[in-house]
């Protein structure tokens, strides 16, 4: 082989070769170095690496630039940056089959898609299409602006939704739905533990199977639902759906505006009523406080109330009424006999009765 020269320079004598123009290959079959025999170091100003398809004709799908590149004006990006298209600037992806599409965004992982503007996801087959979302874990979907999901099969689509955990869903803007299928419908909505929905605005639903469908409800505990304005429902199976209602315990409803009810197989209809206890007698909306004292739902029974007359207004206090007295009483018991119409009165020894009739 006769020696090469360029420019009178012999380039594989160990002297430097200073190129004035483009190195071109005469087609693109040719390699720069081999496995063998590698470049030691290779030096790339601001340009790019650029990735083209072998053609015809020859397409650029990807670069990798090394700073640089102008941020809306404010200065080079340090650092590496990987970009797909030549129309797409800063995004970057890691491991396999990942596709960072969106300005600014990245990828890390399998299967992953980062399409909105500086999105990110990573893990396994999640999807971040919103800008400024990050999705992570998964199967999960960060769908809305400033977006958050997380853990497995969950999804945040409504805007600054977080949706963590298993299977959750955050739909409304600012939404959070943590736990197992759980959501969050309402904006500003909170749903966490397991099976729980809060679709109301600003609602929350926490524990089992538990409902907050509207504004500014609250249910916790187990099958429990607020379906009232501003309603509270605490405890088991309990059902607020008055608004400024409460019902806690088990088995309890209030269904009167800013009813109370606590204790067991309640019911309080009645506009700001109050019923505590068990087992008391339903229908009844006229009473302002009741203490329930029914043995079940078969037998049920007032043991006190307050009432008030709805045209004066004047209130009145029905004590407990029984056919007989009743076993192991404590100084001053008081009840009603209904049998002879006397009122009765326990001194801590013995009933004392006055007639009434």
């Amino acid at each position: 082989m006769s020696t090469l020269k360029v420019n009178n320079i012999i380039p594989f004598s160990g002297q430097t070769v200073n190129i004035q123009g483009d190195f071109i290959p005469s087609n693109n079959t040719q390699s720069l170095g081999s496995e063998a025999n590698p470049w030691s170091e290779l030096y790339v100003s601001t340009g790019s690496v650029n990735f083209v398809t072998a053609g015809p004709p020859a397409v650029s799908v990807a670069k990798i630039k090394a700073g640089g590149e102008v941020n809306a004006g404010v200065g080079p990006i340090q650092g590496m940056i990987f970009t797909e298209t030549n129309n797409l600037r800063g995004s970057f992806s890691v491991g396999r089959d990942n596709r960072a599409s969106g300005t600014g965004s990245f990828t890390q992982g399998l299967a992953n898609t980062a399409s909105g503007f500086y999105a990110q996801a990573h893990g396994f087959g999640n999807r971040a299409t919103a800008n400024y979302s990050h999705a992570e874990g998964n199967a999960t979907l960060a769908d809305g602006a400033l977006s958050h999901a997380e853990g497995a099969s969950t999804s945040a689509s409504g805007n600054y939704s977080h949706a963590e955990g298993n299977g959750t869903i955050a739909i409304g803007s600012y939404s959070h739905a943590e736990g197992y299928q759980t959501t969050a419908f309402g904006g500003t909505s909170h749903a966490e533990g397991y099976w729980t929905t809060a679709s109301g605005d600003a609602s929350h639903a926490e524990g089992y199977l538990t409902w907050a469908s509207a504004s500014f409800s609250h249910a916790e505990g187990g099958n429990t639902i607020a379906s009232g304005q501003f309603s509270h429902a605490e405890g088991s199976n309990t059902i607020a759906s008055g608004q400024y209602s409460h019902a806690g315990g088990t088995m309890t409803t209030a269904s009167g505006m800013g009813a109370f009810t606590h204790g067991t197989n309640l019911e309080a209809p009645g506009i700001y009523q109050t019923v505590v206890g068990q087992n008391n007698i339903i229908g009844n909306s006229s009473s302002l406080f009741v203490v329930g004292a029914g043995v079940n739902s078969g037998l049920r029974k007032n043991g006190f109330s307050v009432e008030v007359d709805p045209n004066t207004y004047q209130a009145h206090v029905v004590i407990p009424v029984n056919p007989g007295n009743p076993q192991n009483p404590k100084s001053g018991s008081m009840y009603f006999n209904v049998a002879n119409n006397f009122l009765y009165i326990h001194n801590g020894l013995a009933w004392r009765s006055a007639s009434f009739s």
